[in-house]
């Protein structure tokens, strides 16, 4: 007698979204849109958004807003000089 597995597995259902460059699926399609930032960013070495006071860049501005969040980027800020403007917008030169 052969034993039979009890539970039963539904089909995969097709997500809605899919990157056209790397075939990468997504429930939603504005992770995707987000997600197509990386291709672009990646193909001209562009990382667009800045901490002043790591010298770090990223590609997307949520990892910027991450990245304040951390115990190094927190101890230089309180070293940082008045007046320091923390959200700016820059592009690596080329």
């Amino acid at each position: 007698m052969e034993h039979k597995n009890s539970s039963t597995q539904l089909p995969r259902q097709k997500s809605p979204a899919v990157c056209a460059r790397c075939l990468k699926e997504f429930a939603r399609p504005w992770v995707c849109k987000r997600h197509q930032k990386v291709h672009l960013y990646s193909d001209y070495g562009i990382k667009p958004y800045a901490c002043v006071l790591c010298v770090e860049f990223f590609s997307r501005r949520d990892s910027l807003t991450r990245h304040k969040t951390t115990a190094k980027h927190k101890h230089k800020a309180l070293a940082a000089p008045s007046g320091y403007a923390e959200d700016r917008f820059y592009a690596p030169a080329a």
